[in-house]
């Protein structure tokens, strides 16, 4: 399952799933907001039409996902048998999809930040709430999936020197 098809998503996630996928996984289900609707179809539909769409309408819920959302994400996990899913929609929606998906045992690969808030630059008190996401993911994980938040530049030289 991929969530949001943005510019990174096309970039990098399509691709690797339709073009050089060495591993045999696929997507089955695109989930992404209402008004993106007719790019996203546009864009997919050069790599597939065996897809199905979930649009949904922008959300704020700090840790949650509206319930309707969350009962058709249900139903398609249980459809195709999704073991996974990609988080690349809106950062300040990471994380009610990582809490979701953590609760659904499906391993999960997430664009950076793990979680944000609005205004997160201008408030010295909404710290407090990332690092309350960061453990609950902690405290719902399920060692046997894996969770990676993906850094493209993980082996850039530079931050191979950092690292060290």
């Amino acid at each position: 399952m991929l969530v949001g098809c943005g510019p990174h998503a096309r970039r990098v996630y399509i691709p690797a799933f339709f073009l050089q996928n060495e591993y045999n996984a696929s997507i089955k289900v695109v989930v992404e907001v209402e008004e993106k609707e007719l790019e996203t179809r546009e864009f997919i539909s050069r790599y597939s039409d065996n897809i199905e769409y979930f649009f949904v309408n922008r959300f704020r819920h700090p840790r949650k996902l509206p319930k309707q959302v969350e009962r058709k994400l249900n139903y398609l996990v249980k459809k195709y048998n999704i073991t996974g899913i990609v988080i690349s929609t809106n950062p300040l929606n990471h994380i009610q999809y990582a809490l979701w998906a953590e609760r659904k045992g499906l391993h999960i690969l997430m664009d950076k930040p793990i979680s944000t808030r609005p205004n997160i630059a201008n408030s010295k008190f909404e710290y407090k709430d990332i690092i309350e996401d960061f453990n609950l993911l902690i405290k719902n994980r399920k060692p046997a999936k894996a969770f990676i938040v993906n850094t493209q530049r993980r082996y850039n030289p530079g931050f191979q020197i950092v690292f060290k």
